[in-house]
């Protein structure tokens, strides 16, 4: 099972200013038109945060969601656990 990434309320506002300029706007996946249009957290049982990157494909008009680590890696960006680092 895949471990999911959570973060403090602090720590995913940190994450969202970070990788705002980087990643809205930009195609995540240009062979299939996914287009990153925003951010959203989702709380968890802990009290802590999931935060995802929210888009469309520009192909197909469908929505996706994917965790801010898996855009960061796709992307070849920092990672968010290094970003949280500095």
């Amino acid at each position: 099972m895949k471990k999911i990434e959570t973060y403090t309320t602090e720590e995913a506002e940190v994450l969202i200013k970070y990788y705002s300029d980087k990643v809205i706007n930009i195609l995540l996946d240009k062979e299939n038109g996914l287009r990153i249009t925003g951010f959203e957290t989702e709380k968890t049982k802990n009290g802590r945060v999931e935060l995802k990157c929210n888009g469309y494909s520009i192909n197909t008009s469908i929505e996706f969601i994917a965790s801010i680590k898996t855009v960061a890696e796709t992307l070849n960006l920092q990672l968010p656990q290094d970003v949280l680092k500095r």
